[in-house]
């Protein structure tokens, strides 16, 4: 490394509180480039105590070293510790203040489940700023599932996938739609990538990650109930969060996987379950735990009813979102009157719109 073409960072930032406060010689850490804003792994070779600053070599994009100065009192802006999965693993749960027991978070699995999908969507599309998600060397690739769709479409015997041109050019309405991503990280894209003959020998890792994305969302959407900490699906689930960190590991450069956000979102939905199985079976020998509840489909479902409730407009304000929300209450409870009178039940299941739409068509 040419020592001359040191470059001295040397910016007027606003004062942070500090990520980390003390670096050491040696110690390897993420540092973030001015020339791209792309955080690059890199090791602090010097620290100079009379210009209070900071030497940090690292590696480019292109493979070239470079040296860097970071003044003191600038390190939170440009250092941060690297990727720590033990870090990550521990930050899931948390002590009650009050009674002592833990106490655990979850990201929702659905919407960790859409992440994954608009993820691999902008992976490999030639456009500007797009992903390059790789592992092991190999692609995972938006274009592999794009190329299904236009093989079925050529081929109408070989229709063996749901896609259609919604799964493939997505808008920011369907996006939201979880049916949509079912049929795209589902096992028929995934035996469709490994039948067509031009996708078979490159669409391995696109394969994988379907795979691992697929049977994520099949455990943690199940009906079928947690027993004991014996269950087979904890030893699947665990696969697939090493799995996900494997890939994280492996990037060399932050375009190179899934978003630092969605990774986060998936391990700790899945430390967090399992935190909780463990917690729960432990606590409640014979207590059985469906991993299904834990889902914000139910929340998502009301959300939905507000907004075709909405009429015209399905971007609510708050006015219109309280107005919707009285109206939604009002048609619950009028069907639950009736519903006590014919039937002796007084709750408010199937009020949904379209439930109740379907009920006047069929009256």
């Amino acid at each position: 490394m040419n020592l001359e073409n040191l470059q001295l960072i040397e910016l007027i930032f606003v004062h942070q509180c500090l990520a980390k406060s003390k670096w050491d010689v040696n110690e390897i850490c993420e540092f973030k480039s001015p020339k791209d804003d792309q955080w690059y792994l890199g090791k602090i070779t010097n620290f100079d105590s009379i210009e209070s600053t900071l030497s940090i070599e690292i590696t480019n994009a292109e493979g070239a070293s470079e040296g860097w100065k970071v003044f003191n009192y600038h390190i939170d802006k440009f250092l941060r510790p690297v990727y720590d999965d033990q870090k990550l693993i521990a930050s899931h749960k948390t002590i009650n203040p009050i009674t002592g027991d833990e106490w655990f978070f979850i990201s929702d699995p659905t919407h960790v489940f859409k992440k994954l999908r608009n993820n691999l969507s902008k992976s490999h599309t030639g456009e500007k700023n797009a992903r390059e998600i790789m592992y092991n060397r190999k692609e995972i690739s938006w274009k592999h599932i794009r190329g299904v769709y236009e093989h079925t479409n050529k081929h109408a015997t070989a229709k063996a996938t749901k896609l259609t041109k919604r799964h493939i050019w997505l808008t920011s309405w369907s996006k939201m739609r979880v049916d949509l991503v079912e049929h795209t990280l589902s096992k028929e894209v995934e035996n469709a990538l490994a039948s067509i003959k031009e996708l078979k020998d490159i669409s391995e890792g696109t394969r994988e990650f379907i795979k691992h994305a697929r049977k994520y969302r099949e455990i943690l959407h199940s009906k079928i109930c947690f027993r004991s900490m014996d269950d087979s699906r904890i030893n699947t689930l665990k696969e697939i969060r090493d799995w996900f960190v494997n890939g994280e590991k492996q990037k060399v450069g932050p375009m190179e996987w899934i978003s630092p956000q969605c990774q986060f979102d998936l391990i700790l939905s899945i430390n967090g379950f399992l935190g909780i199985l463990e917690f729960i079976l432990k606590k409640y020998p014979d207590s059985i735990i469906q991993p299904r509840r834990i889902s914000q489909d139910m929340l998502e479902g009301l959300f939905g009813t507000i907004r075709e409730l909405g009429g015209d407009s399905s971007t609510q304000t708050l006015k219109s979102y309280g107005h919707t929300l009285n109206k939604y209450q009002i048609t619950a409870l009028i069907s639950s009157e009736i519903k006590s009178v014919n039937y002796g039940i007084a709750n408010s299941m199937g009020t949904g719109i379209a439930s109740l739409m379907r009920r006047y068509i069929s009256s």
